[in-house]
């Protein structure tokens, strides 16, 4: 029987950051520090590696293990946060290749969700007006 105990644990952060319905309120990057530091995730800030002139107002990087990673980004624009969400997904898309991916997309709103499973990785972009929250970690999989 297999087991997604780290994909479940961020499917659940990302619930409690996203709510459920079609229009939704981004969070900011202190709550979202704020929470992930509650679900025990180490956080890092990362926006000084990032150029305020183009628009990055806030990156945090969050990780349970070295090979876990969620970054969450604001950006000045929503439409800054539409390109990104874009071009992470292509990315996605590309590094999947011609797999057997299971993946799901969905755009409503202010909103934007895309996630994967191939070649034994997890894969999550999804925007939400002016930010974005991007995963990608290998799946543990566990056997009785």
């Amino acid at each position: 029987m297999r087991k997604f105990s780290l994909i479940i644990s961020t499917v659940l952060i990302f619930a409690m950051l996203s709510g459920c319905q079609a229009s939704r309120t981004a969070v900011d990057a202190d709550t979202f520090w704020a929470k992930a530091e509650e679900a025990g995730y180490t956080l890092y800030d990362a926006t000084s590696n990032y150029s305020a002139d183009k628009g990055v107002e806030a990156v945090l990087a969050a990780s349970i293990s070295s090979s876990y990673d969620i970054k969450f980004e604001v950006v000045s624009t929503i439409e800054q946060a539409i390109a990104a969400y874009e071009e992470n997904k292509a990315d996605f898309e590309d590094l999947i290749g011609s797999s057997t991916a299971n993946y799901s997309s969905v755009s409503v709103g202010n909103y934007s969700y895309y996630k994967a499973t191939a070649n034994k990785r997890y894969y999550v972009i999804s925007r939400t007006s002016n930010t974005f929250v991007f995963i990608m970690h290998p799946m543990i999989i566990k056997t009785k």
